[in-house]
């Protein structure tokens, strides 16, 4: 009888040492559906990701994505949704939303009097856009003749030669010439027109 009784308690007492340590250490069974790693991938249609979001997740805490970055582009937001609730399953894919940027492109004619067109024009950023020539004459007199001749003053106008368009630094060191192919500024901008201060045709008025 005493042996039944010493091995009964041998049994409980390994019975009770390995539940205890089963809830010490669980089986996947248990815990799996919570730690597992979904994938997440993203579709960013041109635009960089932000470093902060993640390529995977569990179901376990909830994620909130960033906003991505696109030149020339406003973010509208992620599709399907974003962000990743507690308890979500399953790999996800979100996709990138944009809107094109509009610019406005500020024109100083810098004197010209002939085909003053347009002052300020919008143009969405990778559009091709070509800047207007303009023209620049101005009234004036000019004299023949020297110091043995008769001398004659005739009227007419000094027509200048046109460079470029430039930036509004007055320094005329960034040409952006007549063509904007793409539109690749992501801000508004003020070109100056630049005339050649040489080489200046005179045409007399008849």
């Amino acid at each position: 009888m005493k042996k039944f009784c010493i091995l009964g308690m041998l049994l409980l007492s390994f019975a009770s040492f390995y539940g205890c340590n089963s809830l010490k250490n669980p089986t996947n069974n248990g815990a799996s559906k919570d730690s597992a790693a979904f994938r997440i991938s993203y579709e960013l249609n041109g635009g960089t990701n932000d470093t902060g979001n993640p390529n995977s997740y569990s179901s376990a805490a909830a994620i909130v994505l960033k906003e991505p970055l696109k030149d020339g582009y406003t973010f509208l937001g992620w599709t399907p949704d974003d962000s990743i609730p507690i308890g979500s399953s399953g790999d996800k894919v979100f996709t990138a939303n944009w809107t094109v940027n509009a610019y406005n492109i500020i024109l100083d004619y810098n004197g010209a009097t002939d085909s003053i067109t347009i002052s300020m024009v919008s143009v969405n950023y990778g559009d091709n856009y070509s800047l207007p020539i303009p023209g620049k004459r101005v009234l004036g007199n000019k004299t023949y003749g020297g110091s043995r001749g008769p001398i004659l003053t005739v009227l007419g106008y000094y027509i200048y030669e046109f460079y470029g368009w430039y930036s509004s630094d007055q320094t005329f060191t960034s040409k952006f010439g007549v063509s904007l192919s793409p539109f690749n500024l992501t801000s508004d901008i003020v070109l100056v027109a630049k005339w050649s201060a040489f080489a200046i045709d005179f045409r007399a008025l008849s």
